[in-house]
């Protein structure tokens, strides 16, 4: 086996895909800027009702609010459910590489097909 002289061909892509990931997660839930995070968006949201004299507008506005803020939760699950998916994942990697884990494979053996086979699909 002793493939692991190409783990930097999958590392690389997991480490760009990682970082691109919880950067952008990051800004969009905190950034300060209303029209790019969900927690500032719906700071404005709630202060842009607190001036409006229209009730039904301010009521729209402060659902809004609350729909930028569950938005915000839904976003900061989803980083979770990432980070423990590649922390697991390293785990398994690391004990694989280790020796500490068997590698099991759990494929099945190559069945070669004539052409006269593929052709009755």
């Amino acid at each position: 086996m002793h493939k692991s002289k190409y783990l930097i061909v999958t590392l690389v892509p997991l480490c760009f895909m990682c970082a691109v990931t919880f950067s952008a997660g990051y800004l969009k839930v905190f950034s300060s800027d209303p029209k790019l995070g969900f927690l500032s968006g719906a700071r404005s949201l709630l202060r842009e009702a607190s001036g409006m004299t229209d009730p039904t507008k301010a009521a729209e506005l402060v659902r809004q609010a609350g729909v930028w803020r569950f938005d915000a939760l839904v976003a900061v699950f989803f980083l979770l459910l990432v980070l423990f998916i590649v922390l697991g994942s390293a785990r398994q990697w690391w004990r694989l590489l280790r020796g500490k884990k068997p590698l099991i494979l759990y494929e099945s053996e190559f069945v070669p097909i004539s052409p006269a086979q593929l052709a009755q699909f």
